[in-house]
């Protein structure tokens, strides 16, 4: 007797092909754009309008020619004119944002993204920020930017009342500052609050420090390095906390006393 198995249900390999082939391409130009960043190649295509060959371009950054191609067809290739022009229907990008660009595709390829997790992934051993490398917090710290200037002014007014009872002063606490930017926008956009950043990576609150230095903001902004399950609440004044998700009663904002921050570590620090 032959019994016929049914056919899998959800979707085919033909019908999955596009989203398969999309995953990809994604791959391969996220590479691509990482490499030409790196080498200087996208810059130099950038300055030149009139655009450049592949061997003009190697001799201008000191690079060597990968053919194209064997034969003619590799030739023609590397002395077709290469130009940078920006995507049908956007304007040209800004400097900024290829530096922004630069610093998010480097922090997508260091090992603290996908290769601890992969290693790990039989274990679930989990990564601290203090296991991190310096290079990796420092690119971390250059792609947050964009997300508290959003979120500083912008994304606190969608908030009913809260930019006008911070913009009356009181105490902000920072319970996961990392380098300080967020820190730095805060103090900028409410004179009239005081700050408390808490981060328990040791090379975080330095670059927070030297940061909130530049900023001139030094007066207003405390810096503590101390893991968040380490810290004591020593007042029972109100403040509010921009990360911690353990505290659902700070809801309202008051007057910092001489003796601010409320916070201390447990030990140490």
């Amino acid at each position: 007797m032959t019994e016929t198995l049914a056919a899998a249900a959800g979707p085919t390999l033909k019908e999955q092909g596009g989203a398969l082939l999309a995953h990809a391409a994604g791959y391969a130009s996220h590479r691509t754009i990482a490499i030409g960043l790196r080498s200087g190649l996208l810059e130099a295509l950038g300055r030149d309008p009139a655009g450049a060959t592949a061997e003009e371009l190697a001799e201008r950054l000191g690079l060597g020619v990968v053919p194209g191609g064997a034969g003619r067809r590799g030739l023609r290739a590397r002395r077709r004119p290469l130009r940078a022009r920006p995507a049908r229907g956007h304007p040209p990008a800004r400097p900024e944002l290829a530096r922004l660009c630069r610093r998010g595709l480097h922090v997508l390829e260091q090992p603290e993204m996908f290769g601890h997790f992969e290693a790990n992934l039989a274990s679930g051993e989990r990564l601290w920020w203090d296991e991190c490398s310096p290079d990796w917090i420092a690119g971390v710290a250059g792609t947050g930017t964009p997300f508290y200037t959003r979120l500083i002014p912008g994304g606190l007014g969608q908030v009913p009342g809260l930019t006008e009872r911070l913009a009356a002063g009181g105490l902000i606490v920072d319970s996961a500052c990392g380098a300080g930017a967020g820190l730095v926008r805060l103090a900028q956009h409410f004179p009239a609050c005081r700050l408390v950043g808490v981060d328990g990576d040791a090379h975080s609150i330095e670059l927070a420090r030297a940061r909130v230095a530049e900023a001139g903001l030094a007066d207003r902004i405390r810096l503590i390095g101390s893991p968040l399950e380490e810290m004591a609440w020593t007042s029972r004044r109100p403040w509010w906390s921009t990360t911690s998700p353990c505290t659902s009663a700070a809801t309202s904002t008051g007057s910092p006393s001489a003796s601010w921050p409320p916070w201390s570590p447990a030990a140490g620090s």
